[in-house]
């Protein structure tokens, strides 16, 4: 699953990039580069909150299923 979302992240940064002209530190971003990169950075940052949320859920699934298997005290 990371795996999958490191794949998805690194294309759609590599295209948004090459669609912003990629970095270049001597001059300042078009605002059209402006936009892309803040668009792949909100898209970025849901990705991780979406993430954060599904590991979030797993651990506590596994918390349940630890509590399910402990033996009962009489």
């Amino acid at each position: 699953m990371i795996e999958e979302l490191s794949m998805v992240s690194r294309a759609r940064m590599h295209l948004i990039l090459s669609q912003s002209g990629g970095a270049q530190p001597h001059r300042k971003p078009s605002r059209k580069s402006q936009q892309l990169i803040a668009r792949a950075i909100r898209w970025l940052g849901r990705a991780i909150v979406s993430l954060g949320r599904r590991l979030e859920r797993n651990a506590e699934n596994l918390v349940g299923e630890t509590e399910l298997l402990r033996p009962t005290e009489a």
